[in-house]
């Protein structure tokens, strides 16, 4: 199956690297993404582990622009509950403009109603429409050239895969983070434990800093051992395949291991301060 990694301009050629080294085929590089051929499993391990990619769309159907009864028309033509089943909930989303359609929430209902009859046509029902937190996503791309409807693998951006804390005044883009580390080697040198302070001087704490935004997007910290599992399984159409799970648990499961281990260090440092302090106010009252 045809599918796009969209991405930040300027990173393409670093997604197209990530892609292929994935074992996606026939990888691309596209105007604002990279363009790739992959199975069910390989897609989903993209989703799993791709550190710069935004979203993973999976395109259905280009047709020639039109008004939005042109949208219903096209999207009438695809199977739908083959596509996902009728007990998931979904959501339209539409991206980009053109001069033939005057609103594009207009587009985007008209193409929500285009599924939910086909279903109804089909089965005698229809799926629900969940625009906050959809099972699956649906997306409808209004291009200068052609119009594309598809699906969202993920479901929403890819950098949601773990848990997000609150972010400062000004939060780096993960997949901008994970990009300058990947253009810097950064994981090989840390493998092989180069000494980074004499390679980067002046760049350590950036890459330091940098390490620490993308990090837990990198190894899929998320909640519990699960997360990146749990984060993909009720937003993906198809089931995600057990090599998969194993290796998103194993992979949680170790940076859980590690989190245990830095925070029965940190007591240690906070009695020593506080041991200080102590000494400090005795000092003062004598």
């Amino acid at each position: 199956m045809k599918f796009f990694a969209s991405c930040s301009r300027g990173i393409e050629p670093v997604l197209k690297a990530e892609i292929a080294s994935l074992g996606a085929d026939e990888v691309a590089e596209a105007n604002g993404g990279v363009s790739f051929v992959a199975d069910d499993e390989t897609a989903m391990r993209i989703c799993l582990w791709s550190r710069t990619a935004s979203r993973i769309l999976q395109p259905l159907h280009s047709f020639e622009p039109g008004d939005a009864d042109a949208i219903y028309a096209a999207a009438a033509t695809l199977d739908w509950p083959a596509l996902f089943a009728l007990k998931r909930t979904f959501a339209v989303d539409v991206s980009g403009s053109h001069a033939a359609v005057n609103h594009s929430h207009h587009a985007g209902l008209r193409l929500k109603d285009a599924i939910a009859d086909r279903f109804r046509a089909d089965t005698g029902e229809r799926p629900n429409v969940d625009r906050r937190q959809p099972q699956v996503r649906v997306q409808l791309h209004l291009g200068r050239q052609a119009f594309t409807i598809g699906l969202d693998w993920a479901g929403e951006a890819l950098h949601k895969r773990g848990d997000r804390g609150r972010t400062g005044e000004a939060p780096l883009k993960e997949s901008l983070a994970a990009e300058l580390l990947l253009r810097a080697d950064w994981p090989a040198r840390a493998a092989a434990g180069v000494g980074v302070a004499v390679l980067l001087r002046r760049r350590l704490l950036l890459v330091v800093v940098l390490w620490r935004v993308v990090r837990r997007r990198l190894l899929l910290v998320g909640r519990g051992a699960t997360a990146a599992v749990d984060w993909l399984r009720p937003k993906h159409p198809r089931r995600v395949p057990l090599r998969l799970r194993r290796a998103a648990v194993a992979a949680a499961a170790a940076v859980a291991a590690a989190r245990v281990a830095r925070r029965r260090a940190r007591p240690r440092r906070s009695r020593a301060r506080l041991l200080v302090l102590l000494l400090l106010v005795l000092l003062l009252l004598m």
